[in-house]
């Protein structure tokens, strides 16, 4: 059973074929998830986590979905936190009821909006996101006394730029989630919850949640919880990884994982929302799953390959806008801007085609290789894509993860490789493990790298962007043109899968919610 952290098809959907990869069928309240900032029916999910308990064999419960009614409720103004803190009690009572049932738990370590924008936010972050962000990190840098020259000054003029109540209420918020997460590590305490991860939505190196998730650390610590508590960044892709995590529990196996970068200095490079190095994100990633980096000479269950970025990440999709803007809709500093981001991507450190003839290689000596592409933000590396398909890799590959954040990208990618070992060589399953690494491709690399980057090149959705509201009497014509430039891309390319279904849930271009259908007598698609 899962209780997922919204009702975007990456949380409430997309989990499904994981565990069809096992065998197992995912019980998700999908009827009584919210709708963005509408929260979700918290008492009917109270009430459905007691009648799936009994025929589950274990669980992954987002406590945002829990406590709020989803991630985005929780960022929201004027929450109840004693009501919050009791609905809690729901996992007290089903660890009485079910006292060997497994049970994960994942709960957010809220993040600042960098942007102007108030779709996920308060509605004062339309006005005041950028400053908000900003105060954040200067806040934490003055309480550290590692304030630059000029940085003084600076955050005093946002202290005045920013409305009193509004930080007020900044606080407040944050507060109420700090003291959820806190009461979440009293779950694992008193054994209600076998495993936590604190995740770190969309962060940085410096900022209230920095300092919020520093607290959080100190407190496993101090509480000897670190056996069962892990504190990373990431958000939208914890219920793939602790999904596997249960099911290495259930068989009793820990996947023993090997890395293979496409950078030399790939494992050090520091991507754009995350607290750490690449490297030391791989090493959390793995263990939240459940699996280990396998030492040398050890030999491993699977490879991580993980193409990452030189210096520094890139923007998903910028080579197709780069190569395809035949209108002239994007706007030289638009075009610069871009250019110099792909920049950090390339370096001499760095070779697609040598990282291709490595996996190859692993391929063909009959190796499980699972892929996770953070060489940019918001998409798969088109480049790199090109090139596994050239040398006929993507049917083979265990597993694939290249969309939104490093963390998202990674997770995916880890969860369907540790899947790939866990499930075995039952040729179903085989097959159900390729749909789900299929959907990745066609999400992460299709859509966002290339069908949404030609969405965003039509002049009058260009000034949406990536989050923007899609007017409703354009939705059927936008989700039309996806599905049906979608489609154009697997059929050019001889995929055996159709789209079935495409929406934009979120009425935004952002994010698709996506079914394939294989076509009648399709080539196999499994690594069997």
């Amino acid at each position: 059973m899962l209780l997922p952290l919204d009702e975007r098809p990456i949380n409430a959907r997309f989990p499904r074929l994981l565990a069809e990869a096992l065998g197992w069928r995912l019980d998700v309240p999908e009827a009584l998830l919210g709708s963005r900032k509408r929260p979700a029916d918290t008492a009917a999910i109270v009430d459905w986590m007691r009648e799936a308990a009994p025929r589950a064999v274990g669980a992954v419960v987002a406590l945002d979905t829990l406590a709020w009614g989803g991630l985005i409720p929780s960022r929201q103004s004027g929450n109840d936190l004693d009501a919050a803190l009791a609905r809690l009690d729901a996992l007290r009572e089903l660890r009485r009821a079910h006292p060997h049932l497994p049970l994960m738990a994942f709960s957010s370590i809220q993040r600042i909006s960098r942007e102007d924008d108030d779709g996920e936010e308060p509605d004062y972050f339309r006005t005041y996101g950028r400053r908000i962000f900003r105060r954040s990190v200067l806040e934490h840098r003055a309480a550290e006394a590692a304030l630059a020259a000029g940085e003084e000054a600076e955050l005093e003029a946002l202290r005045a730029d920013v409305p009193a109540a509004v930080w007020h209420d900044v606080l407040a918020i944050r507060a109420r989630t700090h003291a959820v997460n806190r009461a979440a590590l009293d779950l694992v305490a008193e054994g209600s919850v076998d495993a936590l991860v604190l995740n770190q939505d969309d962060t940085t190196t410096w900022g209230l949640n920095v300092q919020e998730r520093a607290r959080l650390e100190a407190e496993v610590r101090g509480r000897g919880l670190g056996s069962r508590v892990l504190v990373y960044p990431g958000a939208d892709e914890v219920a793939q990884v602790l999904l596997a995590r249960l099911a290495g529990q259930v068989h009793r196996r820990r996947p023993r994982f090997a890395t293979v970068y496409a950078a030399r200095r790939g494992a050090d490079v520091q991507t754009a929302y995350e607290d750490r190095p690449l490297g030391d994100l791989v090493a959390v990633h793995l263990r939240a799953a459940g699996a280990v980096l396998a030492p040398p000479p050890m030999a491993p269950d699977a490879w991580l390959a993980v193409n990452a970025p030189s210096r520094a990440q890139g923007q998903g999709g910028t080579a197709y806008a780069l190569r395809h803007d035949a209108q002239g809709v994007l706007r030289a500093e638009t075009r610069a801007w871009l250019e110099d981001a792909e920049a950090g991507v390339r370096g001499l450190d760095r070779s697609l085609e040598g990282f291709a003839d490595a996996l190859a290689t692993l391929v063909a000596d009959g190796e499980r290789v699972s892929v996770a592409d953070v060489a940019h933000v918001n998409g798969a590396d088109d480049d790199l894509m090109a090139v596994l398909e050239a040398a006929g890799l993507l049917p083979a590959l265990a597993g694939f993860g290249g969309w939104n954040t490093a963390g998202n990208a990674l997770g995916s990618a880890v969860a369907l490789g540790c899947l790939s070992v866990l499930a075995g060589n039952d040729a179903e399953r085989a097959m159900a493990l390729g749909r789900a690494v299929a959907t990745r491709y066609v999400d992460d690399w299709l859509y966002q790298a290339r069908v949404r980057s030609r969405l965003l090149l039509e002049r009058d959705l260009h000034p949406l962007g990536l989050g923007g509201t899609v007017p409703a009497g354009d939705l059927a014509r936008v989700e039309g043109m996806a599905r049906e430039w979608l489609d154009d891309e697997m059929r050019a390319r001889g995929w055996p899968f159709r789209l079935s279904r495409l929406t934009l849930p979120w009425q935004r271009v952002f994010e698709i919610d996506l079914e394939l259908t294989r076509t009648a007598g399709g080539a196999p698609w499994s690594r069997s």
